[in-house]
């Protein structure tokens, strides 16, 4: 299986601030139903925002059992109505809604009465409704009407076990949890197998003939952990390589098998941390073959999936020309280490505290930059490892994305962004050691003349704030440049035809240390180009 923790959440009543949910139900468009031991029905995202909270017709002391969708995407609740929610006096229905909430119907359990109440629902690909209801399984169409019922009365192989959770495959078997056991069913209630730990008799756990009825399994073998042992289990789906997924409340862990009863994995502790339950109850699974677990007595939904589908690259890359770097941002699901790496790149890390964005560092090897400074572009393939950090299974995976640095502006293009400019401007070979200075836009070169013996000036208009510059002769250095709001559309109009170098920089400089002369002027022009 190999899954790993991807995030959680915490379902909370209009009326109420934290209650235990009960059942949990996907439909196709990737959101996920929650109902439990309040008359709410919540839908949430994948992610666990809550989108819309209804209840139905009949709102007095409502409690909701279990939840189920159908292929379009309607809304199934098992419901228990009584003045004391149980009881002689309590009714047992189900409600059908659109995926907006909308009451579609509403109709009776036929054989719920004295202490047999609904314990959960589900669907089928041809749109029949499957209700547990004690030690029976009712069904009916889509809008309510009765089609049959049967109880795993079958010889050899009967139970009188309450069943906990029911489950439907792709081709309509049927699944039920109870008993101690998983008993496997025709769409029409014909018998086909089961299995649980010595279901049928000692060290036999999967039988098709003859099994040990249910309530004598339970006895002795419900108690006991390991593979095949169902002490507690509530909840039960089918995903879709038909690997069939169980809870256990008292063994507060789900077990995996193949749809013959063959034994996969688990996962799951007792406790309070991300992977681990306190009694787990309802499962759903999504498209993706993510798993959503009802962590009962912790009050919250917790998710788990793959690792390989668990991140995913956002499609903009941010470049920084100046520095010849990007950022990548990631989708990732949870908790977990993010390495960066690749034969071009620099290696990096981050850490993810739980599920959301996070931006990750795109930095050249020096190799990678001297071609970046003598092309102005290099391509690089970056490679980003996930590696979750929970309790349990923690399989990495690793995916890549090819990204285009770039380091513009050249030397002789200056690139503006609307507000500022990307210069690249460079100190002169005769300025040793070191220049030191400061640069900026002017509209004109200065222009110098002596009257009555003295040398007067005319500089051009600075069109920008200046910018401080320190650097090695020969060394070239890309510097930000605020254009001031007068000439803004002066600058872009220069953007807008960049056919000939139009744009003075006056680089204001001198040699550090050196003692006469004073700081020299040197003007660079260039081109425009607007930033793509």
């Amino acid at each position: 299986m190999g899954f790993g923790f991807i995030t959680k959440w915490s379902n909370t009543a209009r009326h109420e601030k934290r209650v235990k949910p009960v059942g949990v139900a996907t439909d196709r468009a990737g959101h996920v139903y929650v109902v439990g031991d309040y008359q709410n029905v919540q839908k949430f995202t994948s992610r666990g925002a809550l989108i819309a909270e209804w209840v139905g017709r009949e709102k007095a002391r409502g409690i909701s059992s279990g939840v189920a969708t159908d292929r379009a995407g309607n809304v199934y609740v098992t419901k228990i109505q009584a003045p004391g929610g149980h009881g002689l006096l309590a009714t047992h229905y189900v409600e059908k809604f659109t995926p907006k909430g909308r009451l579609v119907t509403q109709w009776r359990v036929r054989g719920a009465d004295l202490g047999s109440e609904p314990t959960s629902v589900a669907t089928d690909r041809a749109g029949n409704v499957y209700v547990a209801v004690k030690t029976s399984i009712e069904k009916f169409t889509s809008n309510g009407r009765f089609l049959t019922q049967w109880t795993n009365s079958v010889p050899g192989v009967g139970f009188d076990a309450t069943i906990r959770g029911i489950a439907t495959d792709a081709i309509g078997n049927v699944y039920v949890a109870g008993g101690a056991r998983i008993t496997k069913f025709t769409s029409e209630g014909g018998f086909v197998l089961a299995w649980g730990k010595d279901v049928g008799g000692p060290g036999v756990d999967v039988c098709t003939v003859a099994c040990v009825p249910a309530r004598q399994v339970g006895r002795g073998a419900s108690m006991e952990p390991g593979a095949f042992s169902f002490s507690g289990g509530a909840g039960i789906v089918i995903d879709g390589a038909d690997h069939v997924f169980v809870s256990d409340g008292y063994e507060h862990r789900v077990q995996e098998f193949g749809s013959t009863g063959t034994y996969l994995d688990q996962f799951g502790v007792f406790g309070g941390g991300n992977g681990q339950f306190r009694a787990p109850e309802g499962l759903a699974t999504d498209a993706r073959g993510d798993l959503y677990v009802v962590d009962h007595n912790n009050f919250r939904i917790q998710k788990f999936g793959e690792p390989s589908s668990a991140f995913s690259f956002d499609k903009s890359v941010r470049t920084d020309p100046r520095t010849g770097t990007a950022q990548v941002t990631v989708e990732v699901p949870g908790v977990g280490r993010l390495s960066v790496g690749g034969a071009q790149l620099k290696s990096a890390s981050r850490t993810a505290k739980g599920a959301g964005e996070l931006v990750l560092p795109v930095n050249p090897t020096d190799e990678t930059r001297k071609r970046l400074e003598a092309s102005g572009r290099a391509a690089v393939r970056m490679q980003v490892t996930y590696t979750p950090t929970t309790p349990g299974t923690a399989v990495p995976a690793t995916k890549s994305k090819r990204v285009t640095l770039i380091q513009l502006p050249s030397l002789t293009t200056a690139t503006f962004d609307g507000a500022s400019l990307l210069v690249r401007v460079q100190c002169p070979a005769g300025f040793e050691p070191l220049c030191v200075g400061r640069t900026m836009a002017v509209t004109a070169r200065d222009r110098c003349e002596r009257r009555e013996g003295r040398r007067i000036c005319h500089r051009g208009a600075p069109m920008t704030t200046s910018a401080s510059v320190r650097q090695k002769p020969t060394e070239s250095k890309v510097v930000q440049l605020k254009v001031k709001s007068g000439f803004r559309r002066k600058v872009a109009q220069l953007a807008r035809h960049p056919g000939a170098k139009s744009l003075l920089i006056r680089q204001l400089i001198h040699a550090k240390g050196f003692r006469h002369g004073r700081p020299q002027a040197v003007f660079h022009t260039y081109k425009v180009q607007a930033e793509k």
